[in-house]
């Protein structure tokens, strides 16, 4: 299989507004969004470069079954037990994955310098004003959560958690456990591969 995946998002190798790795700190969970402002209000960044590939398709597909899913609870009454149960299984595998995609979604903003230079203060206020203008909404733990996770997915250390959440082999959760409990964990693990 080809895949355009670039491998672990390092940040640091990429240098945003001037600064190496731009500056992704400041993540409050309280900081509230501004009535009104969203991400698309914040002044125009240079584009991104397109490259050939699924992307656009992918984008659209994604726009369509969000609308789809406005049209669940209508139609539940047509499905029988096997069906309200695989369609719960579905929509389990949704809520996890969907959570893991947008945090690879956030380190790819960080890594674009999108966060930055977006009216957002923070990768939680980013999130939280995309929420916003989907007409939704998100937990500040949530964000927050998500938000740890995509700028831990940019340090190398954390190579194997940043793939681990891109392949969805990780709830977002347990990548921030493993995030924050790095430093706590590291110096016992090396002494175990040393003795």
């Amino acid at each position: 299989m080809t895949t355009n995946d670039p491998g672990p998002l390092v940040p640091s190798e990429v240098e945003v507004s001037g600064v190496p790795g731009g500056d992704v700190s400041g993540d409050p969970v309280d900081s509230p969004v501004i009535q009104g402002e969203s991400p698309s209000s914040a002044a125009p960044a240079a584009p991104a470069v397109a490259v050939p590939g699924r992307a656009a398709e992918i984008l659209e597909m994604a726009r369509e079954f969000r609308a789809a899913l406005d049209e669940v609870p209508g139609a539940l009454y047509q499905l029988g037990e096997e069906g309200l149960s695989d369609l719960m299984t579905q929509l389990m595998g949704v809520h996890v994955r969907a959570a893991q995609v947008a945090t690879v979604v956030v380190a790819e903003a960080h890594i674009r310098g999108e966060v930055n230079t977006s009216m957002s203060a923070s990768g939680v206020q980013w999130i939280t004003a995309h929420a916003v203008e989907a007409g939704t909404m998100v937990e500040p733990r949530d964000a927050k959560t998500m938000a740890v996770v995509a700028q831990a997915c940019g340090d190398r250390r954390n190579a194997v958690v940043a793939g681990a959440v891109r392949e969805g082999s990780c709830t977002v959760a347990v990548a921030r456990a493993a995030v924050s409990n790095a430093d706590k964990v590291a110096p016992g693990v090396t002494d175990g591969v040393a003795g």
